[in-house]
């Protein structure tokens, strides 16, 4: 059913935004290129950008600001700082774990 959220007078759809309406400026343009560049990371084997391949951690968390967490290390980091980690981590032939990341 169409809606017209009392703060901004803009019109939705409740059954694609769950009654809450989406205010225009929720990220800034900036900060809407991180979170898409930290979704590309998540769930993947990911290694600082100055590191040999092989030492690599999973993206296990992207936060609404686009900041990723880190499996193993403590703190919140922006994507930027990393790439994906093509060398093989140990054990990582033998079994693959299912990862059960969130979106925050």
């Amino acid at each position: 059913m169409m809606r017209k959220c009392s703060q901004c007078c803009m019109t939705y759809d409740d059954a694609d935004n769950t009654t809450i309406c989406p205010h225009e400026p929720l990220r800034s343009p900036e900060i809407k290129e991180q979170w898409l560049l930290g979704k590309s990371l998540l769930g993947k084997t990911i290694r600082f950008r100055h590191m040999p391949p092989g030492s690599g951690h999973r993206c296990t968390s992207l936060y609404f600001d686009g900041m990723v967490a880190i499996e193993g290390l403590p703190g919140e980091f922006a994507p930027h700082l990393f790439i994906e980690d093509e060398g093989e981590m140990p054990g990582e032939h033998a079994t693959k774990i299912p990862l059960e990341g969130t979106v925050n």
